[in-house]
């Protein structure tokens, strides 16, 4: 990675318009492995950043227990349920999770299709997207 992009978003109440930047990317984002870092931030930094980064994790597996919602609105989980929830999750480690592609979401949701219709409504979508992309190429 030889630049990193920033962006700065205002409070929409500010009616300030984002700014964006592209500014070379520092070295200690370029380690490749954890000794390389800890030979460029040292290893006490390390855990320290690795630590904090985990603790956000954790918490926002929690809180998704304690904000989320059923489909009336209401709240799914009791404090009693998040509570136990969350001591099973003594054992909890990251995982890195893998993001699909716009195109293979695409894929997955027509493979799940079952109608020729649902199939015939797909390809007229892909036809009138098709035409509204070459409309903004000329």
């Amino acid at each position: 990675m030889d630049q990193i992009t920033t962006v700065g978003k205002f409070a929409p109440d500010l009616k300030k318009e984002d700014r964006t930047i592209t500014t070379p990317c520092p070295n200690v984002l370029q380690a490749e492995t954890l000794e390389d870092l800890a030979g460029l931030i040292g290893a006490d930094i390390c855990l320290a950043k690795i630590i904090a980064q985990l603790t956000v994790d954790y918490r926002a597996k929690i809180r998704n227990m304690l904000t989320k919602l059923d489909d009336n609105g209401d709240l799914e989980n009791s404090d009693e349920k998040v509570q136990e929830e969350a001591e099973k999750l003594i054992t909890w480690v990251p995982v890195i999770r893998i993001r699909k592609s716009e195109e293979e979401k695409a894929i997955e949701s027509i493979s799940g299709l079952s109608s020729e219709d649902d199939l015939d409504a797909i390809m007229a979508a892909i036809k009138a997207k098709k035409k509204e992309l070459a409309a903004t190429k000329g």
